[in-house]
């Protein structure tokens, strides 16, 4: 039984607690937005505001504005006394704050949107705020680790039971055709990277953008360029593969390049893929060992042995695994390194 080590144990423990936090923050953000979206089907009546302060927080590390209203209002000859502006106000800035606090000076007759089934539950403002969208393009980087984070866990998994490496491979078989697509980087983790590093990189864009447009704009247009950038990297990063298409009919082997050449090849003309180890030195003189895949085969159309070179492997496991995967799936023989 192979032995799990400290490294996995802690990796998997720090994932879960990262993934939780991370799960649990965009729950609240998620379920403030509803609540707020709910008002839209609430009652109406005037108010009166009572008190209109702000607090403030501040810990070590950040101040934090809090606009702190209360309100009386009147439903049914019952007097009930309101303490929300709206559900998605947490904290904001000192001068967004006060912005919103000079829109509710005491005494000021206000409307009230109020719940029929339970007065208690009213709020000053019923509109979905857009600016309270950047607390979730705050987390985009950190929700982009937690899904890469699963979809790792996944991925081991899917291919301890298919006996294959999961990521960065693309296979259809309708019985007649048998097509290996083999990418030069994994789309789904191009997008991955893609939508965490520009959500990383938006959340100070908007903040600058702030200055000279208003913060709703800057969202919106953050929210724009996030969503984009998975689409661009995902379509960038599928067309650059090598692709394998067995006829079973025909009994032949077309291979496909990443530079788009094409060699239609039989049975015999393929040799076993192999897998070498390379190694590297980075500038602190750190070596590491990556290990390179390659499929040779003889070219009828120039009568050379060439070689499809495949996408590296982290670690030896891993390419062991995909030889022994590949070289099965093109009835091949066994390899060694």
């Amino acid at each position: 039984m192979q032995k799990i080590g400290c490294g996995i144990i802690f990796s998997v423990l720090f994932g879960t607690y990262w993934c939780g936090i991370t799960f649990l923050a965009d729950g609240v953000f998620i379920w403030l937005a509803v609540c707020q979206l709910r008002t839209e089907s609430y009652s109406v009546t005037e108010g009166m505001v009572t008190h209109s302060d702000l607090k403030v927080e501040s810990d070590s590390k950040e101040i934090s504005y809090r606009p702190e209203v209360r309100f009386r209002f009147q439903v049914a000859g019952q007097e009930y006394e309101g303490k929300r502006i709206r559900y998605d106000y947490l904290t904001l800035r000192k001068d967004r704050a006060y912005e919103v606090l000079s829109n509710y000076p005491v005494q000021k007759t206000v409307t009230v949107y109020y719940n029929p089934d339970a007065p208690a539950d009213a709020v000053l403002e019923k509109e979905l705020d857009i600016a309270g969208f950047y607390g979730l393009l705050f987390l985009t980087p950190f929700n982009a680790i937690s899904f890469g984070f699963v979809g790792g866990v996944y991925a081991w998994l899917r291919g301890k039971q298919l006996g294959r490496p999961v990521i960065g491979l693309w296979v259809r078989d309708d019985g007649l055709n048998r097509v290996i697509r083999i990418y030069r980087m994994s789309p789904a983790f191009v997008a991955l990277v893609a939508w965490g590093g520009t959500g990383f990189l938006t959340i100070f864009g908007v903040m600058l953008l702030n200055f000279f447009i208003s913060l709703e704009s800057a969202v919106v247009l953050g929210w724009l360029v996030t969503l984009a950038a998975p689409l661009v990297g995902w379509w960038q990063a599928s067309k650059y593969y090598s692709q394998l298409r067995r006829d079973t009919m025909r009994g032949t082997i077309e291979i496909r390049e990443a530079d788009g050449r094409v060699s239609l090849l039989q049975d015999k003309d393929l040799r076993p893929a192999r897998y070498s180890c390379r190694q590297t030195t980075d500038s602190d003189g750190d070596k590491s060992e990556r290990f390179s895949v390659e499929l040779p085969f003889h070219d009828p159309a120039t009568s050379e042995v060439r070689k499809l070179t495949l996408p590296e492997q982290m670690t030896e496991d891993h390419a062991k695994l995909f030889v022994h995967w590949l070289n099965g799936e093109l009835r091949l023989g066994a390899t060694l390194p």
